[in-house]
């Protein structure tokens, strides 16, 4: 460091006082080669003469305005130049430990990162499962019985095949927007549950509205990005529908169900049997995938409004089952297997058999007993091929 810079780093420490200067974060971490321009003497001293006389006025040297901040002196060309060629430091991110695994080593990592955390997270939930399943069970349990929209149409014009037209329907446009499955069992549970109760009368032209208006609550509820009301309006809906009339009803079904949204579905209860049932690997996919089906199909049928979702559940893995053995023809509902669903639904055999006969017979009579209706085949029955083996 020469003379000078010296001389003007001691003026500068008169100006503000050694405390300041050791707490500014301008001098803090300051180089010696930093390129600045070091006024006169003439001028430090006539800066010193003004701060303690009280003045406020800035000294100027060769008509450049000398401010108490590093960046005051340096050439305002070169000022600009330097801001443009320095790069913001982004903010930092706090990476999860998958993320961390996968920047480690990428060529070689990636896919094991993501079953290891994969294998994480279900080993978390199952122990989860093991230690609270019970009580979540019982509670749901309670929660069914509490909302079961049991002779929900008694009181209002719109038959049961109608509703049938309406959960068909329901299957395809929530299909065609990528919504949730949780989607569309919340979407029927809580038009039936309106319907059961609401006091007035509905009539046959009210079911449109109804149905709409209980996809975009669900779509709302489960959904991550979920249906917006100008795309409910025109493309659902193809503008029959005002936007203030599904405003309407959507305060009066959430004032009619106390705004209590949440109510246990049969899709619930399946995840949760079917993972806690022990069978295969290979044929876990399959059971999965056909109870589901099933489970949908059984929600046009009226009948199934009146018994529980988990009898539904428990029972449509049970047909599923049962369709599996002969597909891949060797023994797959064994002894074994029975006691498991017995012990994780807590129902009887029998029970079980009984209500798997009504889906089973619902499945194979679709077609007749509610003709027209497609749209669960096209949209569900092409994805379930894939998994039956050829």
């Amino acid at each position: 460091m020469n003379a000078k810079q010296q001389t003007y780093l001691a003026a500068r420490r008169t100006d503000y006082g050694s405390n300041h200067f050791a707490n500014d974060s301008s001098f803090r971490g300051r180089k010696e080669n930093v390129n600045i321009q070091v006024p006169s003497k003439t001028s430090i001293t006539a800066s010193c003469a003004m701060e303690i006389s009280g003045k406020q006025k800035l000294p100027v040297n060769n008509g450049m305005i000398l401010h108490k901040r590093k960046s005051s002196f340096i050439p305002k060309e070169k000022a600009n130049l330097a801001q443009s060629q320095t790069q913001i430091p982004q903010p930092m991110r706090i990476e999860s430990k998958a993320l961390c695994e996968l920047r480690f080593d990428a060529n070689t990592r990636t896919m094991s990162a993501v079953e290891e955390t994969t294998t994480d997270i279900e080993r978390q939930g199952i122990n989860a499962m093991k230690e609270y399943g019970e009580e979540v069970e019982i509670y749901q349990k309670e929660l069914e019985k509490k909302f079961l929209p049991e002779d929900c149409l008694q009181k209002h014009e719109i038959t049961m095949s109608l509703r049938a037209k309406m959960v068909d329907w329901m299957v395809e446009v929530l299909t065609n927007f990528k919504c949730n499955d949780q989607t569309f069992f919340m979407s029927v549970n809580l038009m039936d549950r309106y319907l059961k109760e609401k006091k007035e009368k509905k009539l046959i032209s009210e079911l449109h509205l109804i149905g709409v208006t209980s996809m975009f609550l669900a779509s709302k509820y489960e959904d991550i990005l979920p249906l917006r009301m100008d795309m409910v309006h025109e493309k659902i809906a193809h503008g029959k529908l005002s936007p203030e009339s599904i405003r309407v009803y959507e305060q009066d079904m959430l004032v009619t169900l106390e705004y209590i949204l949440q109510a246990p579905t049969v899709l619930e209860f399946l995840k949760r049997y079917c993972k806690t049932l022990v069978c295969p690997s290979d044929d876990k996919s399959l059971i999965e995938k056909m109870s589901l089906y099933l489970a949908k199909m059984s929600l046009h049928d009226y009948y199934f409004c009146s018994v529980k979702p988990s009898k539904i559940a428990i029972s449509s893995i049970y047909v599923a089952l049962k369709i599996c053995e002969q597909l891949k023809k060797r023994a797959m509902l064994t002894k074994d297997i029975i006691e498991q669903m017995t012990h994780i639904s807590d129902y009887p055999e029998e029970t079980i058999v009984e209500c798997a006969q009504k889906i089973l017979a619902n499945a194979q009579n679709f077609d007749t007993l509610f003709p027209g209706l497609t749209n669960l085949k096209k949209t569900h029955f092409t994805g379930l091929m894939d998994y039956i083996p050829k």
